[in-house]
């Protein structure tokens, strides 16, 4: 049995990185696993609009401990209260569905602090 290494290297945000596995012993098929962690990238959110005056917001599972947050202003310090409406997972990616309300609203995902 062999003993399993770990290497680490840094990856600059949306940068590709390629991983070459090569067999020592040419045709033995050696078992190899390859994980991958890390990754602390804000997730892109998508907002939709849909039919019944709501729209749609989603983004990816992958990027699980992220909250969805609104607020109806952006100029100084606003406050952004969490979206209370619970995701669902559908097909990969979270979904939540609001009402469009009369002003202006603005969302984003934010990852609470450790």
């Amino acid at each position: 049995m062999l003993t399993p290494r770990t290497y680490s290297f840094d990856v600059a945000a949306n940068a590709a990185f390629i991983v070459t596995v090569n067999e020592v012993n040419p045709a033995t098929g050696g078992p190899y696993t390859l994980d991958v962690s890390g990754g602390d990238c804000r997730p892109v959110l998508n907002i939709t609009s849909i039919p019944g005056n709501k729209v749609q917001l989603d983004w990816t599972t992958a990027s699980a401990g992220y909250g969805l947050e609104s607020t109806n202003i952006v100029t100084g310090a606003p406050p952004w209260p969490p979206v209370t409406n619970v995701p669902t997972a559908f097909n990969g990616r979270f979904v939540v569905t609001n009402n469009v309300s009369a002003s202006d609203r603005f969302y984003r995902l934010r990852k609470p602090l450790p």
